[in-house]
């Protein structure tokens, strides 16, 4: 492919990192520097291309009012190309004229003119099917042509019952595949029945081809419309699931990492950690300090202190974020909508985290005390005694003479008390369990409220501003990280670039510089009296990128400048507060692990215990894995509720 084609006009969307460079391209059409071909198909989608931007209003910076207004009627005449040289487009050309797109990002557009035009109206399917023929896969292109797909219903029907591989992929795609970047929206032939969806998928799981990533969202999707899979096709794919994992094991090829756990009589540090060769994380603890700060409080606090179950911003550490991942991890592979992502980074906290909860359980009975007995005094005892939370809270002190088994049936029902309990001291000052005892219904977790308003703030979705400068800022993948005079690939971002370089603005190369004006327009940025790129609006930048790393932030732990900045934000639209005991990310963890409301692949551990669904009884070393998990969720919801109380204690004061 020629750099002709590559630096063709394409629009994305307004939002996408390139729509600068597209537009300066656009420009050079549009002042007529570049001469289009209205025979060329390749011309015209370029022509269509441009058209979307100026149909969203959305131009480069450095056009004037004037410049809009000549590229607006230039723009016009290109325009009357189009229905020409689709008129032109018969069942004996359709497939010569498509065969001749060079950029491939303008085969999807094709099909949408022939869409929008109604051209497939006059024509048969038999141009169509010689595409098809050719490019199986092109249907996807199809798919996202409303007018095409109900026009030419048997006949897409048809050709996909023939290909299993490619109606399976697209139907998991549609309904549980969560893609990176926004897709079209897909559409089916009506005429497919349930019927037809469940044999194709059955097909699909005998097929060769089978993707190993498909099959495991066949397991877990959701039944919903004409997308329905019975329990049998299900079992077929965990069975097809389980010899993948076996294959992948057997060639030795996954990767391997596991976790050691010490707590040392004579340590110079409280804590230390570091990796072997062997991808294996050893953590060391000083048992003298945890010895030598023995109050259930200071005990209480270790899972802060050393295990850091928490950050300074009172938020969870262990959550799944983006932020963990590596690049390709990131985009790489096929991921449910509906799951919750179980990275490399999530797993190994979760192992770490259960690793230091059973060994800081060992250590604790030297010291004649338990993680149970010193959560019982946390919530009954310290609570009340420090912050005022009602003198009449309850927590079963669970003994630890009980199995694992017996030690989940007891804990379940009791976090449940705990966020009731929690619940109605928000909200009435008090518990009353007479009013607990009133409703048998679970409490959700979204639904517990803070004691203290505009506890979390969040990007405001339906305001991309934020979210789009900030990438810009901190994206790993932001086109500003790298320059010319400077250390090339030194620096995984923009900020960390003008941070540690002094950069000028004649350093950065003509396609990032529109990028570095949007970001001086915003007032993120300046350029100082020799000419360097600096930050203008510190404050504010540092709200981007707290956002931008962790998905959220705790308005309280803000300085006032901070503050000030944030509810200034909130005014222009950028961002928004939510006043609970459990941030959204926050809320999605706890989901994963208790339930499966929110994710397919939720361990369902509240329920599975509670109704009595769980596993063998006698199986004590999957109870002792789950009642870890079960310990660890309500250790850090006591942990969020001392972050809470404590906030509400310093505003009171």
């Amino acid at each position: 492919m020629t750099n002709e084609y590559i630096d063709r006009v394409t629009f994305f969307s307004v939002n996408d990192l390139s729509s600068s460079h597209n537009l300066l391209n656009a420009e050079k059409i549009l002042k007529q520097q570049k001469q289009i071909n209205s025979s060329n198909i390749n011309d015209i989608l370029e022509i269509f291309h441009i058209k979307k931007f100026f149909d969203e209003q959305f131009y480069h910076p450095s056009w004037s009012a004037n410049d809009i207004k000549e590229f607006t009627l230039t723009l016009k005449d290109y325009e009357k190309e189009i229905p020409k040289f689709i008129a032109n487009i018969n069942d004996s050309n359709l497939n010569t004229i498509y065969t001749q797109i060079d950029w491939y990002q303008y085969k999807p557009s094709f099909f949408e003119l022939i869409n929008n035009f109604n051209a497939f109206k006059r024509l048969g399917f038999d141009g169509f099917s010689q595409i098809l023929q050719a490019e199986p896969y092109c249907i996807e292109y199809i798919l996202t042509q409303r007018g095409i797909v109900e026009y030419y219903d048997s006949d897409i029907k048809n050709f996909l019952l023939n290909h299993p591989v490619i109606l399976t992929e697209n139907i998991l795609s549609i309904s549980e595949v969560k893609h990176h970047t926004p897709q079209p929206q897909r559409y089916l032939p009506k005429s497919l029945t349930s019927e037809d969806i469940e044999s194709t998928i059955l097909n699909y799981l005998s097929a060769d081809d089978a993707h190993p990533n498909f099959v495991q969202l066949i397991v877990r999707a959701k039944n919903k419309d004409k997308f329905k899979i019975s329990d049998k096709t299900r079992l077929k794919a965990q069975k097809l699931c389980e010899t993948f994992t076996k294959k992948i094991f057997s060639e030795n090829s996954s990767l391997r990492y596991g976790v050691e756990i010490s707590f040392k009589e004579v340590m110079q540090d409280n804590k230390q950690a570091y990796i072997d060769d062997d991808h294996i994380a050893h953590f060391y603890y000083n048992f003298e300090f945890i010895k030598s700060n023995s109050q259930p409080y200071s005990l209480f606090l270790n899972f802060i202190h050393l295990f850091e179950f928490l950050d300074k911003q009172g938020r969870i550490t262990l959550l799944s974020q983006e932020k963990d991942m590596g690049v390709f991890e990131r985009i790489l592979g096929i991921h449910s909508k509906h799951d919750y992502r179980n990275n490399v980074s999530f797993n190994f906290k979760d192992m770490a985290s259960i690793a230091q909860i059973n060994g800081y359980e060992k250590i604790l009975s030297k010291l004649d005390t338990s993680i149970e007995e010193i959560l019982h005094y946390i919530f009954t005892d310290f609570f009340h005694s420090n912050y005022g939370f009602a003198n009449n809270a309850r927590l079963l002190n669970i003994s630890t003479t009980y199995s694992y088994f017996e030690k989940i049936r007891l804990l379940a029902p009791e976090f449940e008390s705990i966020l009731k309990q929690f619940k109605l001291f928000v909200e009435d000052g008090s518990i009353d369990f007479e009013l607990i005892q009133i409703s048998s219904l679970p409490t959700s977790i979204r639904d517990i409220p803070s004691l203290n308003s505009r506890k979390y703030l969040y990007f405001n979705t339906l305001n991309q501003n934020a979210i789009h400068y900030s990438g810009l800022i901190c994206s790993d993948q932001s086109w500003l990280a790298s320059v010319e005079n400077a250390n090339k690939n030194k620096y995984s971002n923009f900020l960390q670039l003008i941070v540690n370089e002094k950069v000028k603005f004649e350093d950065f190369y003509d396609y990032q510089k529109p990028h570095i004006n949007d970001l001086i327009d915003m007032g993120l940025i300046k350029l100082d009296e020799n000419d360097i790129v600096c930050i203008n609006n510190i404050e504010r930048v540092s709200i981007l990128q707290d956002l931008y790393q962790n998905g959220f932030a705790s308005f309280h732990y803000y300085d006032d400048a901070l503050k000030r900045e944030a509810l200034q934000m909130e005014q222009e639209g950028l961002i928004y507060f939510e006043s609970t005991l459990f941030s959204k990310m926050e809320q999605s963890y706890f989901n994963y692990y208790l339930n499966k409301s929110e994710f397919n692949n939720g361990l369902d551990l509240r329920n599975r215990y509670l109704h009595g669904t769980q596993g063998n009884p006698n199986d004590n070393g999957e109870h002792e894995h789950y009642y870890f998990i079960f310990l660890r969720i309500l250790i850090l919801t006591l942990l969020k509720i001392d972050d809470d109380l404590y906030i509400a204690n310093i505003l009171k004061n």
